[in-house]
């Protein structure tokens, strides 16, 4: 996942990915600079939560947008099941969107906002990890 939009890099697949400290490391930066800031949530926020140019994984929350796919992603964001998911108008993130939390499947998503900051999610790539995506880390992203 090196591309620097989602039409240039398509869709990968990697497999075998080593999660944790000492593991796997996924390097977005020709899609944006991340500022460094990596945070795992498992339900919306309580309150407006900004993702520019950060790394964010979230956990599919059941009953509500499938975030295992671009269009429920783009939904949950848009109102939906994570809602207080924001981004600055004309802006980038990353989201990797897990299941449930014995899941070793991910999926990887670049969000872009236009000028209205409307968030849009396309799918770049589906990581298969060795243990559960619970425990990506931030030594998996630079």
């Amino acid at each position: 996942m090196t591309g620097a939009t989602a039409a240039a890099n398509g869709v990968d697949t990697i497999t075998g990915f080593v999660v944790g400290a000492g593991g796997d490391i996924l390097n977005f930066g020709a899609f944006f600079t991340e500022d460094n800031a990596f945070s795992a949530i498992t339900a919306n926020p309580g309150g407006s939560t900004n993702i520019t140019n950060k790394v964010y994984v979230v956990r599919d929350i059941t009953g509500n947008e499938d975030v295992m796919t671009a269009a429920g992603l783009t939904t949950a964001v848009a109102g939906g099941e994570y809602a207080n998911i924001d981004m600055t108008a004309s802006t980038k993130a990353v989201v990797l969107a897990y299941t449930f939390a014995a899941a070793t499947t991910v999926n990887v998503y670049y969000l872009t906002s236009d000028a209205s900051a409307v968030i849009t999610a396309t799918l770049v790539g589906t990581i298969t990890t060795d243990a559960t995506a619970v425990n990506l880390t931030d030594a998996n992203f630079v």
